[in-house]
């Protein structure tokens, strides 16, 4: 709850184009490949797709089509919150990161998380924005 707030404010369809990842970051071959396969799209399509991020976690296409093994359509995996969900916990599994005991207290887990999921650029502020939204979390 708390990443999909920060990344999308829970909105599933969220889509975040990421001109820098297009412009300057090698992109693996097999991951445009499966893009443009799963899209139905060119190369030059697939790479753009590989450039942004996606749903409710802001899942990268990169990763998506990459290490995540994801085969289908972009439209099918944003109209599909449960695989949102699963792809998202394969990345936290991928990253030694468990979302279902992580400690929103435990500033070295934290600081953790925000730089292999959201990279090196800005570790605080994504760190500052995980706990205003775990605050905000209503009482189970």
């Amino acid at each position: 709850a708390v990443v999909s707030q920060v990344e999308s404010a829970g909105f599933p369809y969220a889509q975040r184009y990421e001109p820098g990842v297009f412009a300057g970051f090698a992109i693996a071959p097999a991951a445009i490949s499966a893009a443009a396969t799963g899209n139905h799209c060119s190369a030059v399509t697939a790479r753009v797709l590989c450039s942004i991020s996606f749903g409710l976690f802001q899942i990268m296409g990169f990763n998506l089509y990459g290490f995540l093994g994801w085969k289908q359509s972009v439209a099918t995996f944003l109209s599909d919150t449960e695989q949102q969900l699963t792809t998202f916990g394969l990345f936290c599994k991928n990253n030694g990161v468990d979302p279902a005991t992580f400690d929103f207290t435990d500033e070295a887990a934290l600081e953790h998380f925000a730089r292999s999921y959201n990279g090196p650029g800005d570790v605080p502020n994504y760190v500052a924005k995980m706990k205003a939204a775990f605050v905000a979390l209503p009482p189970d």
